[in-house]
């Protein structure tokens, strides 16, 4: 496949919390008067009204959309049906057509709330996706999410169609970055293929401790996760520390991330491929090498260190010493906490279901709340 460089139609915007990508409330865009018909309405022209959830980025074709949890949340004062026009396609620099289907991403939909579709598919195509319909007169607040792990497709939203208004977009509480694998990204949450296996279709991690504790907290947040990649080993090609730095290693390995908030907190959850690729003591010093990296990289970007949660559970004893002993030789006076969660039911792939993801949600959030009160606790 030839290569395709989509960083070169960059929309000059600015862009707020999260990554988020924006528009000045200065454009044509009218808030306040209810539209009798349907209309469309390109996305960077409603973005300014929107909370975007994960690394983003406006271009002349729409928002990127490409990480495991990435959301997209938005009030309407609206009735009838509410879509969404984008495009996902197949990666330009990693291929995993193995484990899984190459260039499709699966969503889900919130309505006022409540989870009303999962699995809604856009599969190598541009689609208008129906993400509510036969609504009442009234107002109504959404959050379209992502499931498919990052290095599977690239999602580009396009615009929104719906009838009626914009309303003022919810406040949060804190800005929380999340660095993980496949715990992080909800592995075959939702189950395993015929015959056994993974296959990217029944990943999930709307339903996994990351994403469930940025919602008890209300907080806006980025899931930076990587299935199957350690802090120097993993069942990847690439590590965590590789990837890292950019906005998307997998649309673009030349195009490095530039953020404009800086979090109030960093959560990791690594270890468990390295110590599954090579055993904890083989390679233990290159492992804290690997932690020492990303830790790098973490507090470059952001220009300060940050308070840091390591997230683990009692499966991952294994790891955490690794983790735990590089941090205490390399930052030894780093402000960090161990935060160990109920241990994996693996009930799929030796992986948490949604019943263990979301109380490992709610064990993080109350960790989080104690550790920093004073962002948390509002």
């Amino acid at each position: 496949m030839k290569r395709k460089n989509l960083w070169m139609s960059i929309v000059l915007l600015p862009l707020v919390s999260c990554g988020e990508a924006s528009v000045d409330k200065t454009s044509s865009f009218n808030y306040s008067t209810f539209e009798e018909q349907a209309q469309t309405y390109s996305i960077n022209d409603v973005l300014a009204n929107m909370t975007v959830e994960g690394r983003s980025l406006a271009t002349d074709d729409g928002l990127t959309f490409d990480y495991s949890g990435s959301a997209l949340k938005f009030n309407l004062n609206c009735q009838g049906q509410v879509s969404i026009n984008l495009t996902s396609e197949m990666t330009t620099t990693y291929d995993d057509s193995s484990e899984g289907k190459r260039g499709m991403t699966l969503f889900s939909v919130f309505v006022d709330g409540e989870r009303t579709i999962k699995n809604l598919k856009a599969d190598n195509e541009t689609i208008e996706l129906t993400i509510a319909d036969n609504l009442p007169e009234g107002p109504h607040s959404f959050v379209f999410a992502r499931q498919t792990n990052v290095y599977m497709s690239l999602v580009t939203i396009h615009s929104l169609t719906f009838k009626g208004t914009m309303i003022e977009k919810d406040a949060s509480s804190g800005y929380i970055e999340y660095i993980g694998d496949s715990y992080t990204s909800g592995y075959s949450l939702q189950g395993t293929k015929e015959g056994g296996g993974y296959d990217s279709s029944y990943d999930d991690p709307l339903d996994a401790y990351a994403y469930q504790s940025a919602k008890n907290l209300n907080s806006d947040y980025s899931l930076m996760a990587f299935s199957g990649a350690g802090f120097s080993y993993g069942y990847t090609p690439f590590t965590v520390p590789e990837v890292y730095p950019y906005l998307n290693y997998f649309r673009d390995d030349s195009f490095t991330y530039t953020p404009t908030v800086t979090p109030d907190l960093i959560v990791i959850n690594l270890g468990t491929n390295d110590v599954s690729q090579v055993g904890f003591n083989n390679n233990h010093e290159q492992i804290e090498k690997g932690v020492k990296k990303l830790l790098d990289e973490v507090f470059a970007l952001y220009k300060k260190t940050l308070p840091l949660i390591i997230c683990t559970d009692a499966t991952h004893e294994n790891n955490d010493p690794v983790t735990t002993e590089a941090i205490e030789t390399y930052y030894p006076d780093l402000d960090y906490k161990l935060v160990t969660l109920t241990t994996n039911d693996a009930k799929y792939n030796y992986h948490p279901s949604a019943e263990c993801g979301n109380k490992q949600g709610q064990e993080l959030a109350a960790a989080i709340k104690e550790y920093l009160p004073s962002v948390f606790n509002k």
